[in-house]
């Protein structure tokens, strides 16, 4: 799986485990949610990922260390 469209899913938490073992994945799409909160290690497994969209949520404070592993990221929408 290279690319995960969760767009529009009424997705209001990313736990640590929803995302685990997809360290394939290049894009996720996770805009137009009402994700409020996104676990710490959440992201954990997706080194390989380029395209991280979140715009359109309910995020208010973002911790830096939620991005540490995500090494290959190249574009992060945040609007």
């Amino acid at each position: 799986l290279e690319s995960l469209d969760l767009r529009s899913n009424l997705i209001n938490v990313i736990n640590k485990h929803i995302l685990a073992n997809l360290s394939k994945l290049l894009n996720l799409f996770l805009s137009e949610n009402q994700i409020f909160t996104i676990e710490i290690e959440a992201f954990r497994d997706l080194t390989n990922l380029n395209l991280l969209f979140l715009s359109e949520n309910n995020l208010k404070i973002i911790n830096k260390s939620l991005f540490n592993d995500l090494v290959s990221l190249e574009y992060i929408d945040l609007k």
